[in-house]
């Protein structure tokens, strides 16, 4: 069979045309494109590729690729370190751009809001949350590399290694990058010193063993008196919230040293004399004052202070009274409350060292004298800490001092109330509530003071036919309004 098919398969005849192939003397199209298009144009036409280096070239694409990436509001941070990596092995010692380093070192890690977040939920789980020394590396080789390229970080550049190290409680790392600033040559602001001090207080809120405790609130105390002291030092302004991370670090110790440090720089309140500025503030301007008479210096300005608020007046009866300070916590309360008058030329120094020795001049230097007005947590803290105190008479008298100006705003606001419209009378600040007895009742009942307790009983009482009578008052005169 397959014998059969063979024999039947011819092969086909050839054709007489002969088996030549024609070239043309133009070239095809295909040949055209595997030339280079310089070679077919009649005019020459300079190549950008051709005076720059391949190696620039790569530099320029990898930089744009790492702009755009930091281009986006959140990009992911391992993202961008491994593209900066990237950057700087292309880039070798050649010198990258100082607007990267500064980009990257803001991006390479994620916001410290959402570390604190992180970190937090970590604890809660018993866990120990270390991806923040990871950060911390990053920061230390783009830190570098700026140095290393001849710049300066800028002090924003440090902000923002602080705020990872406030909210991780970092306070070691925090005490160095404030090192660091001072040492490149920056003059470090109020937000500087404010994170260093949300470091201390972040680490004093992290769990901590038992044993260890105490060296740790040691160490912390004294990272915060050396900010304190340097703030001091260099002129610093004080703001609140310093001021607020500066009490809780040192309600810690009741370091008498650091508060008194503080009320002085921060509000200009000497403990020593509260009805007179610090004497270090006179003592310097009667010293630059002979200077700028010979015109070596200028003179000494005293620096701004916070103004002190009640519940500022608060935080500093809350410290004395922890510290069983009695004599203190009376002097600051009745000098702040009821402050001296200024007489009219307190506009200026005192430079007459010919005055007698004893004789009492407050207006030492251009001053303004605390003035608070008291409100019920005031009293409360002065109850509190009198009765912990064994002081019955003292206690008594503020109790009393208290129902006093209590009745005189009761009567006051019963004016308002007929004259005035809803929407213009303030809040009353004080109002006498049972927290400001207990204090007396436990008092007289730790001492069986048997007199002292019927006195409270007496005294309540009255309150509170008095509470009842201004209930009645006002709820006539809400009817009123109402009404009309």
């Amino acid at each position: 069979m397959a014998h059969r098919c063979v024999r039947k398969f011819r092969l086909a005849r050839p054709t007489g045309l002969p088996d030549v192939r024609h070239f043309h003397a133009s070239p095809s199209t295909l040949d055209a494109l595997a030339v280079p298009f310089a070679e077919y144009s009649t005019t020459s036409v300079p190549s950008s590729s051709s005076t720059q280096r391949p190696i620039d070239v790569i530099r320029a694409r990898k930089a744009e690729e790492l702009r755009a990436l930091l281009s986006a509001q959140t990009p992911n941070p391992n993202r961008v370190w491994a593209n900066y990596l990237e950057l700087v092995q292309f880039y070798g010692s050649a010198k990258i751009p100082l607007d990267i380093h500064q980009v990257v070192l803001r991006k390479c890690a994620p916001p410290a809001a959402n570390v604190r977040a992180i970190a937090a939920k970590h604890r809660a789980k018993g866990f120990k949350y270390n991806d923040d020394q990871l950060y911390e590396s990053r920061y230390q080789r783009i830190i570098r590399n700026i140095r290393s390229a001849g710049d300066v970080p800028a002090l924003a550049d440090y902000h923002c290694v602080l705020e990872l190290f406030a909210a991780v409680g970092n306070h070691n790392g925090a005490m160095l990058v404030l090192q660091e600033v001072a040492r490149v040559g920056l003059d470090g602001d109020p937000k500087t010193y404010g994170l260093v001090l949300q470091a201390l207080c972040q680490r004093l809120s992290m769990p901590v063993w038992h044993l260890h405790r105490p060296q740790l609130v040691e160490e912390v105390t004294e990272h915060c008196m050396t900010i304190l002291k340097e703030m001091s030092d260099e002129g610093v302004s004080y703001t609140a919230y310093n001021v607020d991370l500066a009490f809780r670090i040192l309600k810690e110790t009741l370091n008498m040293e650091g508060f008194t440090l503080l009320l002085r720089h921060a509000y200009g309140i000497d403990l020593e004399y509260p009805d007179r500025p610090p004497l270090e503030y006179w003592d310097k301007r009667r010293g630059t004052k002979a200077k700028a008479e010979g015109q070596e210096s200028p003179a000494f300005e005293v620096p701004t202070q916070l103004p002190f608020t009640t519940s500022a007046f608060n935080t500093a009866l809350d410290y004395l009274g922890r510290t069983k300070n009695v004599s203190k916590l009376v002097q600051l309360f009745e000098v702040a409350t009821t402050p001296l008058p200024s007489p009219s030329n307190s506009s200026s120094f005192d430079d007459d060292d010919d005055d007698d020795f004893g004789v009492s001049n407050p207006q030492v230097a251009p001053y303004k004298p605390p003035h608070v007005q008291p409100n019920t947590t005031s009293f409360f803290l002065m109850l509190k800490w009198l009765s912990r105190a064994r002081h019955p008479v003292l206690t008594r008298h503020y109790l009393l001092t208290a129902m006093e100006l209590e009745r005189q705003e009761a009567r006051q606001l019963r004016q308002w109330s007929v004259s005035l419209s809803p929407n213009e009378i303030p809040a009353p600040t004080l109002s006498i509530v049972r927290s400001l007895f207990l204090p007396m009742r436990h008092l007289a009942t730790q001492n069986g003071n048997l007199e002292l307790l019927r006195w409270v009983h007496r005294y309540l009482t009255r309150h509170i036919r008095r509470k009842q009578y201004n209930i009645e008052h006002y709820t006539a005169v809400r009817q009123t309004w109402i009404e009309s």
